[in-house]
């Protein structure tokens, strides 16, 4: 968890989140809409879930320097 606080107006967590789902579903589903994991729209949630957890980790690194 980082101590540093995001800027204002940066959308929070679960905003992220949601766009960057926005984002995939498009993308994977035009490629891969019958795999079994990329077809389905909770994995591509959680999957973006965990890009905004990769964000806010290397963010936090970086600035905590």
């Amino acid at each position: 968890m980082c101590l540093l606080s995001p800027p204002a107006r940066y959308p929070d967590r679960d905003q992220l989140q949601s766009i960057y789902s926005s984002y995939l579903k498009p993308i994977l589903h035009r490629q891969l809409s019958r795999h079994a994991v990329w077809g389905n729209n909770s994995k591509v949630h959680a999957l973006a879930g965990s890009m905004v957890q990769l964000y806010e980790d290397v963010s936090c690194f970086s600035h905590c320097l």
